[in-house]
């Protein structure tokens, strides 16, 4: 039997994809660091391997994923959060026999940068917002005459996380950029929210989603989305696809600015809540093997209901938008609903559980937690992870 390797199995992402595959004939083994990952619970997963954390030994985690990939001959490894950073090195440092859904290390480092991203969409012919790197106290000295103008983030982050988002020059105290933790600022653009979803094979968009996050978990990932058709950014995500020659999933956030222009904020190269709208019966494992061209198969609202309730209500409560968030809960239909797979809703709380008891021991958020052992922040790995080229 054909099988797939999905890493990243916490994530619902993980678990949708698992669906489609298995539904599709194919035998899916998921794999992750965690104990109860969402994607574990549901009868498309055959098999869970449990895999050492990576931001503690990303040689042993290679090494697992190397002895993993041997025993079990996967036809395809599919990333889907930010272990593809992991995946990608362990693929270039290891003898692992198979073709992996992702670009190169080096490919990868280029998109998830905010900076270097900016510079590489500019020189594609994309419309990133003006960006400056921040490196020293001196560079954010410089910059902090027009704060309100700007938007400040790590370059390496996720989810929004310590994104400024036009602070005064105060609020910018607190920030120590050094080029080994550097920041990156960006013209601050007003307008219309969008994301995109893709799919790519030797350059070429196989399958795309465009949809609008209504709201979001913080600042972060998109838990209520709204289908959307644009042609303007659909040639974007075609042009850095084709400049790149991607070879996998890629994600972008886009602001549709006052005078109608999509400007690409930043890049995701990963699986994100654009999945969804391939759903059940959707032919996206074939544009994932094959590159096989893929519409979108959902054209109604979707939501995590669970992420609603713990990330947006107190927000809509607090603002006076609690009936809207009702009008909106009430419409949406949930992403991981599932016909004959009800398990990994009702598992629900044992996988946040798990996040939250993670949270509590780290002193962090549980949007934090949720990526801590998996996130990778531009440190160095090896001499090899700056050299390699070898594409899945």
């Amino acid at each position: 039997m054909n099988r797939v390797l999905i890493t990243g199995a916490r994530a619902p992402v993980a678990l949708h994809l698992a669906r489609l595959f298995s539904d599709s004939g194919m035998e899916v083994i998921l794999a992750d660091t965690l104990t109860a990952p969402l994607a574990r619970w549901s009868p498309a997963c055959a098999r869970y391997v449990q895999l050492p954390k990576p931001d503690v030994s990303p040689d042993a985690f290679a090494d697992a994923l190397a002895a993993l990939v041997a025993e079990t001959a996967p036809t395809l490894v599919v990333p889907t959060c930010e272990e593809v950073f992991y995946v990608a090195w362990a693929f270039a440092q290891r003898p692992i026999n198979t073709r992996l859904l992702a670009p190169s290390f080096d490919r990868l480092a280029h998109a998830h940068n905010k900076a270097q991203f900016a510079e590489d969409a500019l020189a594609f012919g994309l419309e990133p917002p003006a960006s400056w790197r921040v490196n020293t106290i001196q560079d954010l000295e410089k910059l902090k005459p027009q704060s309100r103008d700007l938007v400040f983030k790590p370059e390496w982050s996720r989810f929004g996380t310590s994104t400024l988002i036009r602070p005064s020059a105060t609020a910018l105290e607190p920030i120590v950029p050094t080029p080994i933790s550097p920041w990156v600022a960006q013209e601050f653009v007003a307008g219309e929210e969008l994301c995109a979803y893709a799919v790519a094979t030797e350059g070429r968009v196989a399958a795309l989603s465009i949809y609008r996050p209504t709201y979001r978990a913080g600042m972060g990932a998109g838990i209520f989305l709204k289908p959307v058709h644009d042609e303007a950014i659909a040639a974007d995500v075609g042009a850095y696809v084709s400049a790149t020659c991607w070879n996998g999933q890629i994600s972008f956030d886009f602001c549709r600015d006052t005078a109608g222009r999509p400007r690409v904020l930043e890049c995701n190269p990963r699986t994100t809540s654009g999945v969804h709208f391939f759903g059940k019966g959707s032919s996206l494992p074939g544009s994932m093997l094959a590159g096989a061209p893929c519409p979108p198969t959902v054209s109604h609202p979707l939501m995590i209901p669970a992420a609603m309730w713990v990330y947006s209500l107190k927000k809509a409560i607090r603002e006076g938008q609690l009936k809207t968030w009702w009008q909106d809960y009430s419409k949406a239909r949930d992403a991981l609903s599932w016909p004959g797979d009800r398990l990994p809703l009702h598992a629900q709380p044992l996988s946040l559980w798990e996040l939250a008891r993670h949270a509590w021991r780290d002193g962090t958020s549980l949007l934090a937690a949720s990526t801590k052992d998996i996130a990778w922040n531009g440190a160095a790995m090896s001499p090899a992870s700056a050299t390699s080229e070898r594409e899945g």
